[in-house]
């Protein structure tokens, strides 16, 4: 195995590589829902794998006693996973009022990624970030200001982003 991540496309694929995590020592497991915004192909709001693809996931991570992250900032994507049974949803930066309320009724927790989105508008240009995921960025940004008020008053489990190593903190 690789690094902390795997590729994997079609319910066995999937199946294999969380047991590959599980058997490595993952405590939990995190997939992508939907692109994100240093993704260079596609959107951050394009859905990554199916319907399908993200129940397997959550039960295969649920069989192992796992819970199961999902990335997700486009609205469909975060639908999808959370009707998969994700325990949450980091970033949900699009997440509309119907998504809201499916959260609060499977007791989902969000996770909005904040302090994420204001670093790339801030450090971008010297991490050398092409401009169109700048743009996007900020795009993002925007949107995940909009909604996070809305978002923190109406799910019943929220979280909070950490500082990741590589994002300065002075």
């Amino acid at each position: 195995m690789e690094g902390l991540s795997n590729t994997a496309d079609g319910v066995e694929e999937i199946r294999k590589a969380i047991r590959l995590q599980i058997k490595y020592g993952a405590d939990q497991i995190k997939f992508a829902a939907t692109g994100g915004v240093f993704s260079e192909a596609g959107s951050a709001e394009g859905m990554q794998y199916s319907p399908k693809e993200m129940r397997a996931i959550v039960d295969e991570a649920h069989l192992w006693g796992k819970r199961v992250a999902a990335h997700a900032h486009g609205t469909q994507g975060i639908k999808t996973a959370v009707e998969a049974g994700v325990d949450s949803i980091e970033h949900g930066s699009l997440i509309d009022e119907e998504g809201i309320e499916m959260m609060k009724k499977r007791g989902t927790y969000l996770i909005p990624t904040i302090f994420a989105a204001d670093a790339v508008e801030i450090y971008g240009k010297d991490w050398n970030l092409p401009e169109s995921i700048l743009a996007r960025g900020r795009s993002i940004n925007k949107e995940n200001v909009k909604t996070t008020e809305r978002q923190s008053r109406r799910v019943s489990r929220l979280g909070s982003d950490q500082t990741p190593p590589y994002f300065p903190t002075e």
